[in-house]
């Protein structure tokens, strides 16, 4: 697997592109300068190579890895990740770059569900490794969903199995990880 690879084949998409998917196009022009500040931030990460470990931050945050059993054939695996309904326009744009659906869960929030099959090996490489694992489970639950996708050989070939890797011990100062966190809370 190679991580550069992976990364330039995520959209780099232009301001009229995402208008075109969004559910609030983006203004440049906007008077709403709390709302431009946020955009850009969101086009910086997704378009950094720091994406990694804000995703892995996001997901730790706010994210789910769900796993079936071993005994279980019927489910796949996938991830979910909750946001407030003012960050619909984050969901979007990782909707655009890395896939999934979004639901709207009420009033107060959406989750983007990634359930194909490319889009989760896609988020196991981008976040494998870049785990901090403040909440523990998390990580765990990644090795678990990595397993499951090598014993079943869901999206890898014979071969090519992923390797889970274990935290991430670098400084927060070097990575976007604490602002995915941050995202979600």
């Amino acid at each position: 697997f190679n991580a550069e690879v992976l990364f330039n084949n995520l959209a780099v998409l232009t301001i009229p592109q995402i208008n075109k998917t969004l559910s609030k196009p983006y203004k440049t022009k906007s008077t709403n300068t709390l709302f431009n500040n946020k955009v850009k931030n969101y086009f910086y990460i997704l378009q950094q190579s720091n994406l990694s470990s804000y995703l892995a931050g996001l997901i730790e945050s706010d994210g789910s890895i769900i796993t079936p059993s071993e005994n279980i054939k019927s489910y796949k695996p996938f991830f979910e990740i909750v946001f407030h309904i003012e960050d619909i326009l984050l969901a979007e744009i990782i909707q655009l770059n890395i896939g999934g659906i979004i639901y709207n869960k009420g009033e107060n929030y959406c989750v983007l569900m990634i359930k194909k099959q490319k889009d989760v090996i896609k988020i196991i490489h981008l976040i494998n490794g870049f785990m901090m694992g403040v909440r523990r489970p998390k990580i765990e639950a990644l090795h678990r969903m990595i397993n499951w996708c090598n014993n079943h050989q869901f999206g890898i070939k014979p071969g090519t199995e992923i390797i889970p890797f274990g935290l991430d011990l670098s400084p927060l100062q070097d990575n976007n990880w604490l602002s995915g966190f941050i995202d979600g809370d």
